[in-house]
């Protein structure tokens, strides 16, 4: 994939009280990813700001991978 077709930007499904909003973040800005159970994990972005998303580590490497255009590295696993 071309740089130039890079696009950074994830629509993700963000938890918001009892509400699943989407909201557009920058794949630049996301600073660590943190698995909460099996099906969300939670962002913390450069900005100090958190969010749960509704999506698994396995959508998120993926939504990242597409975002960057080449395959990430791994996340860490806890032993």
């Amino acid at each position: 994939m071309r740089r130039s077709s890079r696009n950074p930007f994830l629509r993700l499904p963000i938890t918001l009280g009892n509400d699943v909003i989407h909201h557009l973040i920058h794949a630049d800005h996301i600073l660590q990813i943190t698995a909460e159970d099996e099906l969300s994990c939670s962002l913390e972005l450069i900005n100090g700001k958190e969010y749960q998303v509704e999506l698994d580590l396995k959508a998120m490497e993926h939504l990242l991978n597409q975002a960057y255009g080449h395959e990430l590295a791994q996340p860490a696993l806890d032993l």
